[in-house]
């Protein structure tokens, strides 16, 4: 539950506010269970916390959430540098784990998916068939790896032949600094482990 990560009650009452009062613990819980750390699960939880506010002022239901209102919340505060991809990426996770307990109603659609979209799922299938990780630790890692893939390719034109580890080295580092991860996190997301560039997904 919430208390697992914060220890103020007014911290936690507020997080049990809004459209997605009933379902913090929920979250909680997963974050928990897939072991991810107590700094990074309360980033998780504060982001989300945020976003349910932002919900709340809309008057929206957790029933209409989709990725389509995830990008807008994302467009409109981009422009005032108040969330990043990689909180778009948690926000998309909480989505899945919503639609997992039947909350809120998957797409009657699925739109077809992006060359991008395509190639991180080959890249998800080889961290776990190949590289044998956890599923914790590909949800982790894989915001990551959309975000380098956007800034590389913003065309989506791959040319993964000609990737070198220092642009894998530079963006890591530079994602440490932007999401305020400390020494040991960052460590956690050096090169080698996020971007292993041999094999690579074709």
């Amino acid at each position: 539950m919430v208390e697992t990560f914060f220890k103020r009650s007014c911290t936690i009452h507020r997080l049990r506010q809004g459209p997605l009062a009933g379902h913090i613990d929920l979250l909680a819980d997963r974050l928990a269970a897939d072991d991810f750390s107590r700094v990074h699960s309360r980033i998780q939880l504060r982001l989300v916390g945020h976003f349910n506010r932002w919900l709340d002022q809309k008057g929206i239901s957790t029933k209409q959430l989709d990725e389509d209102l995830i990008e807008r919340y994302w467009h409109y505060f981009e422009r005032r540098k108040r969330v990043r991809s990689f909180d778009v990426g948690a926000l998309v996770q909480l989505l899945d784990l919503l639609r997992e307990q039947g909350i809120t109603p998957r797409r009657a659609i699925e739109a077809v998916p992006t060359l991008r979209e395509t190639q991180l799922d080959m890249y998800r299938h080889y961290l776990r068939e190949e590289r044998g990780l956890t599923q914790a630790s590909v949800r982790n890692m894989l915001p990551f790896v959309d975000r380098f893939l956007a800034q590389k390719y913003p065309r989506d034109h791959f040319d993964f032949a000609a990737l070198k580890a220092d642009d894998i080295t530079t963006f890591v580092r530079k994602q440490a600094t932007e999401t305020r991860f400390g020494p040991g996190q960052a460590h956690g997301y050096s090169a080698p482990r996020v971007f292993p560039i041999s094999p690579a997904p074709r």
